[in-house]
């Protein structure tokens, strides 16, 4: 049902025969408004993290339409050609946008050519947002880094973004006091 939910705020469903339908337009339509304004007119470079592939396809064709160079990396782009596009986007003048898989292309990249990035649709997991947001905020990063995160009010994405910041919370606590796991209250009787 979440994953349901989650493709619903992303502006799509499918059907009991599989086939996908486009429905809504707010956070496309917000998401334009954030290229015109950081990549066209401020001209700096801008990633946007996204979970289902119809996003990243509407997200590729939106910065398309409006003439702004992208490259997207997801599942089907081998290795050799994800560095490539890393090394374009981190060394080149264009691209200006790079449109990121969370689960492929959140890890173990850097791309401090940008200090912005927008999160189309919030990971599930932690370790998974945490390495997105690691992808700019790494050493070499020169800029304040911001990220955007386009929720739906009232939505699942509401409702992930607060899973989220539950689940950073509790690992706070647990790194910065690992002996609150001893505590007799905290350990599972089985017997």
């Amino acid at each position: 049902m979440r994953l349901r939910l989650s493709q619903i705020t992303s502006g799509f469903v499918k059907d009991e025969e599989g086939n996908l339908h486009n429905i809504g337009n707010e956070k496309y339509e917000a998401f334009q408004e954030l290229l015109e304004t950081i990549v066209n007119e401020d001209q700096r470079k801008l990633i946007v993290f996204y979970r289902f592939n119809r996003e990243g396809e509407r997200l590729e064709h939106l910065a398309n339409s409006m003439g702004i160079t992208c490259d997207r990396i997801y599942g089907k782009v081998v290795d050799e050609e994800r560095d490539n596009i890393r090394i374009a986007f981190q060394e080149e003048r264009d691209p200006k946008l790079l449109i990121l898989n969370t689960r492929v292309g959140g890890l173990g990249i850097t791309l401090t050519a940008a200090r912005e990035a927008v999160f189309f649709n919030i990971p599930q997991g932690l370790d998974q947002y945490i390495q997105a947001q690691d992808r700019i905020h790494r050493i070499g990063q020169e800029h304040k880094v911001t990220y955007y995160h386009l929720l739906g009010r009232g939505s699942i994405d509401e409702e992930s973004m607060k899973a989220l910041h539950t689940k950073k919370d509790i690992a706070d606590i647990i790194l910065a006091h690992p002996e609150v796991l001893l505590l007799k209250e905290h350990l599972i009787d089985y017997n």
